[in-house]
């Protein structure tokens, strides 16, 4: 032995493993590696997160864009409704005009055949100037 104490030589010996190994500077690089993943892994999760929350919103403004198309759709239609509606109760009044027109005409048609039907030679002049009375009384 060379004359110092025993630690201290294991002293030296633990310095120079740690040094001259490279087992420190291995750690420290370690270290330093696990810190950046933990800080890329955590970028990673904000842009997944901000990526689902675009995602979100983008969802929502297409209801609501699908919302207000069919609100859209829904109104024009309703107008169209409304529009037939209008037209539909105007045909009805027409049509009643209509039919109370037949009925009167169907009712100066019936006299005017039962008059036919007592005409003769003699009563002529009488049941067609009676027919004429009756035709415009009915347009009066």
């Amino acid at each position: 032995m060379t004359g110092l104490p025993v630690w201290v030589s294991l002293v030296s010996v633990i310095v120079n493993a740690l040094l001259g190994g490279g087992l420190l500077l291995t750690l420290v690089t370690l270290k330093s590696y696990k810190i950046k993943a933990q800080g890329e892994a955590l970028q990673s999760t904000a842009r997944a997160e901000v990526t689902a929350n675009e995602a979100t919103a983008s969802e929502i403004e297409n209801v609501d864009k699908v919302a207000t198309m069919w609100r859209e759709l829904s109104e024009k239609l309703d107008e169209k409704l409304k529009s037939r509606d209008k037209e539909v109760e105007l045909l009805r009044e027409s049509v009643d005009k209509l039919a109370t027109e037949v009925r009167r005409l169907r009712a100066i048609n019936s006299r005017i055949v039962n008059s036919l039907d007592k005409i003769d030679s003699q009563n002529y002049e009488a049941i067609v100037t009676q027919l004429k009375q009756d035709i415009q009384h009915a347009d009066a």
